[in-house]
């Protein structure tokens, strides 16, 4: 039986809350020759940071644990699939970012400019819209992916973790290399 994620967010915040006390208690000891204007917001420093290093720790942690859980080595197996792409969308800031999203297993995935520019010049023909910073895919184009299935349990590797190797876009083909869970 696997916790559920607000039971989980819980404990970690409930570390990290001891870890702040215990923290604020040890800036409390380390302060005691200061003045008590200036002991004050010492421990509520000590305090916050102990909160935050401990529970920021903890979440990762616990990130770990599950992911070890979900998909367990020995009943874990990996292969590679095309997966439907909804959408993608160009941002503007430092440097720029290119990103589709997929379904039915939803992920929000980076891609190259050279992969996006491919998209903006074979639009689906129902995508009529012609703004540059969006495409409606809404399964036209598909991503080449590296897929991990263990039961129940599905995910796209490296989602959110690194750009996609140039090339991964493509227009879906018609027949059977598409991954369905259904």
């Amino acid at each position: 039986m696997t916790p559920s994620h607000d039971n989980v967010l819980n404990a970690c915040f409930a570390v990290g809350g001891v870890c702040g006390l215990i923290a604020g208690g040890f800036a409390v000891y380390l302060s005691k020759g200061l003045a008590v204007w200036r002991r004050i917001p010492i421990t509520l420093c000590f305090c916050f940071e102990g909160f935050l290093s401990c529970f920021m720790l903890s979440s990762r942690v616990v990130d770990i644990v599950e992911m070890r859980m979900d998909f367990p080595p020995s009943k874990t197996r990996s292969f590679d699939s095309a997966v439907w792409i909804w959408r993608a969308y160009q941002t503007h800031g430092k440097g720029g970012n290119w990103n589709i999203q997929t379904t039915p297993l939803w992920s929000n995935l980076d891609i190259t400019e050279s992969d996006y520019k491919f998209m903006v010049t074979h639009r689906p023909p129902e995508d009529n819209l012609g703004n540059p910073d969006e495409i409606s895919s809404k399964g036209y184009f598909c991503a080449r992916v590296q897929l991990q299935q263990a039961g129940n349990a599905i995910r796209i590797m490296h989602a959110g973790s690194q750009t996609l190797p140039e090339g991964t876009v493509e227009v879906c083909p018609t027949s059977g290399a598409i991954f369905n869970p259904q």
